[in-house]
This record gives structure tokens, C-alpha cells and sequence, in this order.
């Protein structure tokens, strides 16, 4: 068994030129799937930018309605702070006003004391007058 040399029938340049072009397929194919995955990319990026937007949006219209309820229970609670003053003054004059219709009856009672005890005094001598001098004469 003897070997045989083998004789290439190929030009190193045909190789070359079969292997460029191969390289080429791969790197227009490449290049295809890069273009495409650059597409996908930029579809999800404005989608994602849409969302975004949307979220922006519905966060500021929250945001003016709690601002809107805060000022409506600030403003209440002004409201309700302002007449619980009148009411807290109105209470104040109502006591002042006692506390001098109490001083005069303090001193209306004093006086009433004062006469009763002067009326009973007068009335136990007046009594005692009339049984010591009444009851001797028979």
C-alpha cells in the first residue's frame, strides 16, 4: 500500500476568495441581526419612554388632587379653628358675666343674713319682753 500524493486543484486565491466571501455572509447576516435586535431595542425604549410618560402624568394629577384635598381640610380646619375662638371668647364673656352676677348675690345673701338675724334678734326680744312683762300682770 503505497500512498499516492494528493494534487490540489484549488488556486490559493480561489481559497481565499471562498473564505471572504463566507466571512462576508457572516457578517452581513451579523450585521442583519444587529439591525434588528437595534430595532427591538428602540421599540421597547419609546414603549418604555411612552409608560413613563403615562406614570409622569397620572403621579402629577395625583399630586393636584391631594394638593386640593390638603388645602379643602387645611381650610376646614381654619374654619372650625375660627369658631371654636369666637365660641372659646364667647365663654370667656359668659363667666366674666357670672362670676359678677355671683359677687352680687354673694353679697345680696350677706345682707339677707345680716336682716335675719336682725329680725330674729328683734323677734326673740320682742318674745322675751312680752313674756317677762306680760305674763306677771294676771
Amino acid at each position: 500500500m503505497t500512498q499516492t500524493p494528493i494534487t490540489v486543484t484549488y488556486s490559493l486565491e480561489e481559497i481565499f476568495s471562498r473564505i471572504e466571501r463566507k466571512i462576508d455572509k457572516l457578517d452581513e447576516r451579523f450585521t442583519q441581526q444587529i439591525d434588528k435586535l437595534d430595532e427591538k431595542i428602540d421599540k421597547l425604549d419609546d414603549k418604555f419612554t411612552q409608560q413613563i410618560d403615562k406614570l409622569d402624568e397620572k403621579i402629577d394629577k395625583l399630586d393636584q388632587k391631594l394638593t386640593q384635598q390638603i388645602d379643602k381640610l387645611d381650610q376646614k380646619l381654619t374654619d372650625k379653628i375660627d369658631k371654636l375662638t369666637v365660641e372659646v371668647a364667647t365663654c370667656t364673656t359668659n363667666l366674666s358675666n357670672l362670676d359678677k352676677r355671683v359677687e352680687k348675690l354673694e353679697g345680696t345673701q350677706k345682707n339677707q343674713i345680716w336682716t335675719l338675724i336682725t329680725l330674729l334678734g328683734g323677734s326673740l326680744i320682742a318674745v322675751g319682753f312680752r313674756a317677762f312683762f306680760m305674763d306677771n300682770n294676771p
